[in-house]
């Protein structure tokens, strides 16, 4: 596990956005491989593009993992507010869209770390949960995450039509 002293998460800024194309293969490359269907594979200028669009949005939030001042991980969450209709309470939440950690620094507590920081943020905001997706190929992080206290709420299936 990495030293508290030398891990450190912070909010990400677009001054970071090299160092953050750098990491989404960390997570992107997973999913293309899996679903190669559905995912595109990612140059490092779209990369770049797609990191540098979510500071211009007030509702996505950023988080950056370094160790020795080496960026090793992310987190991306967005709020989702959703209003109370007959059927369902109203629900305002922390969605984690993504977690990239290096793979030299899986396992050591980086992910922990982000998902503690992405828990504090919800926190701070005021909302009701934390909720993430994780695609039914990735068997290791739905572990984690749920070691971590996640619950699942749903399932979502889908069929091609041919």
């Amino acid at each position: 596990m990495p030293d508290a002293a030398a891990l450190e998460i912070r909010r990400a800024a677009r001054d970071d956005v090299e160092a953050l194309a750098s990491l989404r293969p960390f997570v992107h490359d997973r999913h293309v491989q899996a679903h190669p269907d559905y995912f595109k594979p990612l140059s490092r200028d779209v990369a770049a593009r797609l990191a540098e669009s979510w500071f211009s949005r007030a509702d996505i939030h950023v988080l950056l993992a370094s160790l020795a001042g080496e960026p090793i991980g992310y987190l991306v969450a967005t709020i989702a507010e959703r209003p109370e209709v007959e059927a369902l309470h109203a629900r305002r939440v922390v969605v984690i869209d993504q977690i990239a950690v290096e793979t030299g620094a899986q396992g050591q507590g980086c992910g922990k770390a982000l998902l503690a920081a992405g828990v504090a943020l919800a926190r701070e905001l005021g909302v009701s949960a934390v909720d993430l997706e994780v695609y039914h190929f990735n068997a290791g992080p739905r572990a984690f995450f749920l070691s971590q206290g996640s619950q699942p709420l749903r399932e979502r299936l889908t069929r091609a039509v041919e």
